[in-house]
């Protein structure tokens, strides 16, 4: 199968993961990400704590 053989690099997450809450397309794609096998998302956990600014 082809998703068995492809690799999903996704970077800067931490650039786009406020659009969860109100975006139906961003929710639309990232459940699509996630039907391939081989997935690696790259983020800076740091960025998506914003509360303690």
């Amino acid at each position: 199968m082809i998703k068995d053989q492809v690799l999903l690099l996704l970077d800067s997450y931490d650039k786009i993961a406020f659009l969860s809450g109100n975006n139906c397309d961003y929710r639309n794609i990232m459940k699509a990400v996630f039907h391939y096998k081989n997935v690696i998302i790259n983020f800076r956990p740091y960025a998506l704590c914003r509360g303690n600014d």
